[in-house]
């Protein structure tokens, strides 16, 4: 390549690039009033990759010393702005949690709704039959889950198991115990999506089926009024629906390799994956938010009439957020 021919080619790119560097040099008050560039901070990580590669070329090719000087001159400004520390948006945050991850749920509303059946089905099913038909538990469960959930959730226990409240440590390291094991779980079901949206189906309903023959079992043996509802129904709030969030992520996914339209199966995945990104923070968010109440609320000793009044309005409040919050913008 000559390098007339390689200016030529690269000088809007250039241009583009000092364009946006010099916005970035504005105070924030400044940029508000200033039109803002081509380039903007998704695209501009590929950009400077683009520009270092041409660098490289340049001293390659033994091009004039003027430019590589000035292509010298925006990759060393681009790092500073690549690595700069930036402060936290807090209005970009507030608008992520108030508007763009509950509209990014009701977008995918049909996908959410196919998780929330194949959770919510087979969990009242498992229920019913297990009320009515109690020897079901133990096909289902096995005798050791069995022994194992009536010995945690057995009143009788509660002075030295779930009523007690834990010390700061103990506290502590079940929030990280949670935090590894619910997060991985709602990761694994959406990346699992790839599979042709199948094993995140697999994940809600099987879900479903162990959590309906448990609250099942515990309610035939008496235990689940008085230990286990007040314990997982605040958490529960934003742990289960996270959990289906994230299927429903799964299966959106899946349905991207197998009917990607006009687009190839690569750029369908690709360009779904990323329309999901809202979705993979805020169910993440959730997880996190479900850890800290297990954690340090959902076992400590309180009157069951409190925990279920705060469990209650956990509930109003996941409902409520998911079907109308943000929904003004929408339109």
């Amino acid at each position: 390549m000559r390098e007339q021919h390689f200016i030529i080619q690269y000088e809007s790119e250039w241009q583009h690039m000092a364009d946006y560097l010099d916005y970035q040099r504005l105070p924030s008050r400044q940029q508000k009033k200033t039109p803002k560039p081509v380039i903007d901070s998704i695209d501009f990580p590929a950009k400077y990759r683009r520009l270092c590669n041409q660098l490289a070329l340049a001293k390659t090719r033994n091009f004039s010393q003027h430019i590589i000087e000035r292509l010298n001159h925006l990759v060393a400004d681009g790092h500073h702005v690549l690595h700069k520390k930036r402060r936290v948006d807090w209005a970009q945050v507030y608008r992520f949690v108030l508007t763009d991850f509950p509209c990014a749920v009701r977008r995918e509303k049909r996908v959410m709704l196919a998780a929330l059946a194949a959770f919510a089905g087979p969990a009242i099913v498992l229920f019913m039959l297990i009320k009515f038909f109690p020897e079901l538990a133990l096909d289902v469960l096995g005798e050791y889950t069995l022994l194992s959930m009536e010995d945690m959730y057995n009143p009788d226990n509660r002075d030295d198991r779930l009523g007690e409240s834990r010390g700061a440590d103990s506290d502590v390291m079940m929030f990280g115990v949670y935090v590894y094991n619910n997060i991985g779980i709602a990761l694994r079901s959406f990346a699992s999506g790839i599979v042709f949206g199948v094993l995140p189906i697999f994940v809600a309903v099987f879900n479903g089926i162990y959590l309906g023959a448990i609250f099942a079992h515990l309610s035939n043996q008496g235990y689940a009024y008085q230990t286990l509802y007040p314990f997982v129904i605040t958490h529960g709030a934003f742990e289960l629906t996270a959990i289906v969030i994230a299927c429903g992520a799964g299966i959106r996914l899946g349905l991207s390799w197998l009917l990607p339209g006009r687009f190839r199966r690569a750029e369908s995945l690709v360009m779904t994956a990323r329309s999901l990104v809202p979705i993979i923070i805020g169910f993440s968010v959730m997880l996190l938010l479900a850890a800290l109440i297990e954690a340090f609320w959902s076992a400590i000793v309180m009157p069951i009439g409190i925990k279920y009044f705060v469990g209650g309005l956990c509930w109003l409040l996941v409902l409520y957020y998911f079907f109308w919050q943000g929904r003004s913008r929408e339109f």
